[in-house]
């Protein structure tokens, strides 16, 4: 795979079934694998959930197919109008979920997640301007800088519109030695049990200037 390959493009409503698989592959299977019902109703409604926070949202394509996606927000130019459809169908998911065996109790994990992670937005002791809200990789083609090239047009619609300092969250599941390395400053953390295993919880900033 070769960087002039690679195609960096707005989100568009035909790539979410390759974003569901994306973050199934990265974060849900092991956490709901066991129940495949679950897990695919899981990974809706955690991608829908992100969806809706979103301002900007960019893929990186490779012969047609999502191999990474970024979803970010400037918090003055976000509109909650403009994701109605994601909210809809965020709630048609968890209902759904409700009905399965073990739906429930994902549920209650997914909501102990948001918790935890409200807990250390409201640590900060400084404002910010936005949110990275999802930066994910194909695991397969990691350490090509696909990675830098899809945080740098984050990086572009933030200073385009003014914006300066944005926070994210992060945990140990995740490459989050990736973020110190490129200049995020971690500024709280939270040790949780989630499925009865140790996490710890993180939330970071960084400033464009």
């Amino acid at each position: 795979m070769k960087q002039k390959e690679i195609t960096i493009r707005n989100l568009k409503d035909e790539d979410l079934p390759q974003i569901k698989n994306l973050l199934y592959d990265t974060w849900i299977k092991k956490d709901y694998g066991e129940n495949e019902r679950v897990a695919n109703e899981i990974s809706s409604i955690f991608m829908y959930e992100l969806l809706y926070r979103q301002s900007f949202s960019n893929v990186a394509v490779y012969k047609e197919k999502v191999v990474g996606i970024i979803l970010g927000r400037i918090n003055k130019h976000y509109k909650l109008k403009n994701n109605i459809i994601y909210i809809i169908k965020l709630i048609l998911h968890c209902l759904k979920t409700i009905l399965l065996k073990d739906g429930i109790k994902a549920l209650k994990s997914e909501k102990e997640t948001a918790k935890v992670n409200n807990e250390l937005l409201n640590s900060l002791s400084t404002d910010t301007d936005g949110e990275l809200i999802l930066f994910a990789l194909n695991r397969n083609i990691k350490g090509r800088g696909l990675g830098s090239k899809l945080l740098n047009s984050f990086y572009n619609y933030m200073k385009e519109n003014n914006a300066d300092k944005f926070y994210l969250f992060t945990d140990t599941t995740c490459d989050y030695g990736f973020y110190e390395h490129n200049g995020f400053k971690r500024e709280s953390s939270k040790n949780i049990y989630f499925k009865k295993e140790p996490q710890t919880y993180f939330i970071y900033t960084k400033k464009l200037t």
